[in-house]
């Protein structure tokens, strides 16, 4: 019996993989550990029963999702929870594109309100299934729009760019360059820096202007280099005395 539920979990992913984001058979399969003619039959089951959206599956035991699968049960209509939340996606979809948000971003939001909340993980893949129900594409912010630097703050940035503070050139060059509309892949790769990192600059000069993005960062000093500094301040004491 623990074989069998150990199966059937598989077989959940294995839709999951296919309802949500659209694996090939062969692509499942070696993710799975099963044959690709195996896991076509569990989709062609599964539409059989009528299951044509991982969301139908998700709240689903394994036991019942057999039953379902073999025994041609109806599937349950969505909770009100699942509904409630399937209800927001459009919305929640607007918000990602027009604030640049991470979907993780609107999920914590959600789940500091909301007690009864779904895990990163069930809301992530409802939200994949409705995308994919809608014909929507993936988004990516790593393929930023251009960002719009203020008059006032090019010629502060120029001088950055000609500065020996290694932190000012890159924000100054990221920001500089993203105006000219150079790609953010092209920014990253000059800078050496990542595209969360370069986001992340964006999202500070948004909010708070130039004084918002500099901030100073204590160097970590090492245990011998703290011991070598603090015998060198006893050495000088005991000079002084």
């Amino acid at each position: 019996m623990a074989q069998e539920r150990s199966d059937m979990k598989r077989v959940k992913e294995a839709l999951r993989l296919r309802l949500a984001f659209g694996l090939s058979y062969k692509g499942i399969g070696v993710a799975c550990r099963m044959s690709r003619t195996t896991v076509r039959a569990y989709c062609a089951r599964a539409k059989t029963a009528g299951i044509d959206s991982f969301a139908l599956i998700e709240p689903l035991s394994e036991r019942e999702l057999e039953t379902h699968l073999f025994k041609r049960g109806r599937v349950p209509a969505r909770s009100n929870r699942s509904k409630a939340l399937h209800e927001r996606f459009d919305q929640i979809h607007s918000r990602m594109l027009t604030e640049r948000l991470f979907l993780i971003d609107i999920w914590r939001e959600n789940a500091a309100t909301d007690a009864s909340a779904y895990k990163y993980n069930q809301f992530s893949t409802l939200y994949a299934a409705w995308r994919r129900e809608h014909g929507l594409a993936k988004l990516s912010h790593r393929k930023r729009s251009t960002i719009s630097v203020k008059p006032e703050d090019i010629t502060v940035l120029k001088q950055w760019r000609r500065s020996n503070d290694r932190r000012k050139w890159e924000i100054a060059v990221a920001l500089l360059e993203l105006t000219d509309g150079t790609s953010v892949s092209r920014v990253c790769q000059k800078i050496e820096r990542s595209h969360k990192t370069v986001d992340a600059w964006c999202r500070l000069y948004e909010a708070s202007g130039i004084s918002g993005i500099i901030v100073p960062r204590r160097k970590r000093q090492s245990e011998e280099t703290r011991m070598a500094i603090e015998e060198k301040n006893e050495a000088t004491n005991k000079t002084d005395t």
